[in-house]
């Protein structure tokens, strides 16, 4: 099973929806909580408390953005800001720097 550990593919995954279909998903077939569902929901929680300040217009702005993949320069207007954006971004990417990423070496063998 792979999980997609990098800050940009967290923060896609989010923001595209995919993290809340996955586990409606696995919600509807009964999966047991496994590593991978442990991991997305607590991206979720620790995510979900910062996107909860946005405004109705910058959460549509990161949402567009990363289903588009239109540089961050594209959305900068009077109701969204460079400035905002720049210190949104660096919150957010602070945020996922420090979420724990699952150990994914489980299976390697080490050859000593």
């Amino acid at each position: 099973m792979i999980i997609e550990t990098s800050n940009e593919d967290i923060l896609a995954d989010y923001f595209t929806g995919r993290y809340i279909a996955y586990i409606d998903y696995v919600s509807s077939v009964d999966e047991p909580i496994g590593d991978k569902k442990r991991f997305i929901l607590y991206v979720m929680s620790k995510l979900d408390l910062f996107v909860d300040t946005f405004t109705s217009e910058q959460l549509a702005m990161y949402v567009d953005k990363y289903r588009t993949h239109q540089p961050f320069t594209h959305y900068y207007s009077k109701d969204v800001p460079k400035s905002t954006i720049v210190s949104l971004t660096k919150k957010l990417n602070q945020l996922v720097r420090n979420i724990p990423r699952p150990d994914t070496s489980v299976g390697k063998h080490t050859v000593v």
